[in-house]
């Protein structure tokens, strides 16, 4: 079946909150300094970005919002991993539903990749 609808793709790399469905319009990355290692609150815990995100925005119609070199907090990094985990789709649809939303809120920092 052919997708008449295209994904949205965005460059979460300059991001000042955090892009998951949560309340956090701030980016607060705290620090913890452990022996040889340095903690991040935002996942991944050690630095860096994920490479790859996605959130269906239609499961049935494969539309989907996709991040590209995202950090996001912890809790939304759970709710993520537990509702795929779970296959509950209805569920992400509303996330990637509430996500735009916070996207268009927080439209200055938004790099949109393709759409």
């Amino acid at each position: 079946m052919y997708n008449q609808f295209p994904d949205i793709i965005i460059d979460a790399n300059e991001f000042t909150f955090c892009p998951g469905p949560c309340k956090h319009n701030k980016y607060k990355d705290n620090i913890v300094k452990l022996k040889n290692r340095i903690i991040y609150d935002f996942k991944p815990n050690f630095g860096g970005r994920y490479n790859y995100f996605e959130y269906p925005i239609n499961f049935k119609d494969n539309i989907y919002l996709k991040f590209k070199n995202l950090r996001i907090c912890r809790k939304c990094y759970n709710r993520y991993n537990e509702l795929w985990n779970n296959k509950d789709y209805l569920f992400l649809e509303k996330d990637a539903e509430n996500i735009l939303k916070k996207l268009y809120n927080n439209d200055s920092t938004v790099n949109l990749v393709e759409f």
